[in-house]
């Protein structure tokens, strides 16, 4: 006992050194956590926004688990700070192991656009991309060596969101006859964007000789595909008759100037600032006219003394020709591709006649001719007494009249006859 007490001042001179030794090799055993990339994309990209998602792998080197850190970020675009966040919890890692850190960062192009002026810039220059950063700064709390932030940066590309692409729109006729004419205006709309984007809504309004006319909405709710254009066609539908009722000097007129306006306004949240994109066309718009027809006379070729004898042989073929005034009032020649003619004289069936084809110059009136013969003994006296010019004479003439024309949109117009009076 003596002698254990004679050693405790060495004793303890000895453990106060080893725990003295242990305690300064201690932060060398600490090793600070390691953070290294594991990948970095968008999970999901539209007319909205951009879901970026970055996986982060934390390795913890000690023999021992550590806690889990908590990990801010920021978002950098164009070098200007956009958004910030943070992740607060997590399991603790374990000692020797690695975990995969989930930083999910949305990006609204409404608030970038309103945010960023550079992305602005950019998306009107016609980039399709532009730099991003993400900022992390994981802080631990280590056993000795207390709170420790460890910083980790993330670069990459961001799609930019841009504007539509229209071009001017074209302007043709699609259908016309003499009741109205159907424009058709086409418009391209190209979508430079990586993804899928809404068709506009587009206002449009139409003036013909500067009077305005009308007006109305196009809607097309289907979206247009990344990289692609589409071809918008907007038809408008013109009645003469209400154009006339508005405009009345139209109606002397064989043609006027067209002017049509559109206005596009994007359904993209981060556009709906910008002024409307505005587009004009013009074009020559065809007032189209019927045709006067009017019948004129019947002209025998039989001599009287044929018709004599064939009255007296109840045998006699009456051979005749009408004619008939057909004039034209428009800017452009017509093609009178088919003229037929159900003849009766006094209610007597005179036969059928048609005429041959005919271009009709523009503001021209011609004469058709038809020729054409009988032989019905019920109708002979009529003819006997025309010849000479004896009685009085009704006539009527039930037929069709088929024209056509080389103007765009025209297709070839039935116009029914029916025709009578006196000879």
């Amino acid at each position: 006992m003596k002698i254990l007490k004679k050693m405790m001042p060495f004793l303890g001179i000895l453990l106060a050194g080893t725990v003295l030794s242990t305690c300064g090799s201690l932060p060398k055993v600490i090793k600070e956590p390691v953070l290294s990339l594991h990948s970095a994309e968008l999970t999901n990209i539209d007319f909205t926004g951009i879901d970026l998602l970055c996986k982060v792998a934390v390795q913890n080197p000690n023999r021992i688990e550590v806690p889990f850190p908590k990990i801010d970020w920021d978002l950098f675009i164009a070098e200007g700070e956009f958004i910030k966040g943070s992740i607060q919890s997590g399991d603790p890692i374990k000692a020797n192991k690695s975990v995969i850190v989930d930083v999910s960062v949305h990006v609204d192009y409404l608030n970038l656009y309103q945010t960023i002026v550079a992305m602005k810039e950019a998306s009107k220059s016609g980039s399709d991309e532009m730099d991003y950063k993400v900022a992390l700064a994981a802080t631990f709390d280590l056993p000795i060596l207390g709170q420790t932030t460890i910083p980790f940066e993330i670069d990459g590309k961001m799609p930019i969101l841009r504007m539509l692409k229209f071009s001017e729109p074209s302007i043709a006729i699609d259908t016309i006859d003499f009741t109205g004419v159907t424009l058709l205006c086409s418009i391209n709309v190209e979508n430079p964007n990586k993804f899928a984007i809404p068709l506009p809504k587009m206002d449009y309004s139409y003036s013909v000789n500067k009077n305005a006319f009308l007006s109305s909405t196009m809607t097309d709710s289907g979206p247009l595909p990344a990289k692609e254009t589409k071809k918008i066609e907007i038809k408008i539908p013109i009645k003469y008759a209400a154009l006339y009722a508005a405009i009345a000097s139209l109606a002397a007129l064989g043609e006027a100037d067209g002017d049509l306006a559109v206005t596009s306004k994007s359904e993209v949240p981060a556009f709906a600032e910008e002024e409307p994109e505005s587009l004009a066309g013009t074009n020559k718009l065809p007032l189209l006219k019927a045709p006067s027809i009017s019948f004129n006379t019947i002209a025998l070729k039989s001599t009287p003394q044929e018709l004599a004898t064939g009255l007296l042989n109840k045998n006699a073929v009456v051979k005749y020709d009408v004619s008939f005034t057909i004039e034209n009032k428009n800017v452009f020649a017509l093609n009178l591709n088919a003229l037929t003619c159900n003849l009766t004289v006094n209610g007597n069936s005179w036969g059928n006649a048609a005429a041959p084809k005919t271009v009709i110059g523009p503001g021209k009136t011609v004469t058709i001719p038809l020729s054409s013969s009988f032989n019905a003994t019920t109708a002979l006296q009529d003819a006997v007494n025309l010849a000479s010019k004896k009685g009085s004479f009704t006539y009527a003439c039930t037929g069709n009249a088929t024209l056509a024309g080389d103007l765009p949109g025209l297709k070839a117009i039935n116009i029914p006859l029916n025709l009578g009076g006196k000879l």
